[in-house]
């Protein structure tokens, strides 16, 4: 059982939606800034909702870039931004997934590697796991001992890494999908036994897609924020895991 519990609710304690493209910002905590990224040499092309992560120890303090689309184009290509050498490589990828955009990704530290989820290429939505080996720089896609169930398809959900012991897991949160529109249904992918399990859910979140979502390991709890959903909100929730 997962239990749903509102932090605040009131928006104008939020900072403002943004839409369209934007230029790469990196926020320094220590002088609680925002820059601009010093180089574009090298960088991928402007485009929507792309992934964004800390690429693991092999790469240091590395952005990851993967897939993304602009003007009905759909791409898989894969992007390293170093973040103290102020430069990007463009990653010579074997096996990359389809060309997708508005899938959802996870760093597995342990595995030097990172997982994305889901995501949409203009006609599928999809509901496969890939994994990036980062040192080998090389895809696999995640075969599941047990086929069913398994979340819909979908694009902008969340994908949150949590750890309860021995166990690695991925928690699915919410996303879109084209028949079932906004979706508010919690998953688990368990990294060991490799299969799905569905969660269920007291004072369930409203349907939304396009979210934040930050695990804290002490409280067992995900932090989840915004989105938007058939009543648009920005909304702060704490999300308590009771398992």
């Amino acid at each position: 059982m997962v239990v749903v519990e509102t932090i605040f609710k009131d928006d104008s304690q939020a900072p403002p939606p943004k839409n369209g493209y934007s230029v790469e910002l990196i926020y320094r905590s220590v002088s609680n800034e925002f820059e601009e990224m010093a180089s574009r040499i090298g960088a991928p092309k402007r485009r929507s909702i792309t992934l964004h992560c800390n690429s693991g120890k092999s790469q240091g303090n590395t952005l990851f870039v993967f897939g993304g689309s602009r003007n009905k184009s759909f791409f898989n290509s894969v992007n390293f931004y170093g973040i103290e050498q102020q430069s990007w490589e463009n990653v010579d990828a074997i096996n990359p997934p389809t060309e997708r955009a508005w899938q959802r990704s996870a760093v597995i530290p342990e595995l030097n590697s990172i997982v994305i989820y889901g995501g949409y290429n203009g006609n599928v939505q999809n509901s496969d796991l890939f994994e990036f080996d980062i040192e080998r720089r090389v895809w696999t896609q995640v075969t599941l001992n047990r086929p069913e169930p398994r979340p819909l398809g979908r694009n902008d959900p969340t994908v949150t890494v949590r750890r309860i012991g021995n166990k690695t897991q991925l928690i699915v949160v919410g996303g879109y999908h084209d028949t079932f529109k906004h979706l508010n249904d919690m998953w688990v992918y368990d990294l060991a036994s490799k299969y799905w399990s569905e969660l269920s859910c007291k004072n369930p979140i409203e349907p939304r897609s396009g979210h934040c979502v930050e695990y804290l390991k002490e409280h067992d709890t995900m932090l989840l924020y915004g989105g938007f959903g058939n009543n648009v909100c920005i909304l702060m929730l704490a999300v308590h895991f009771t398992l």
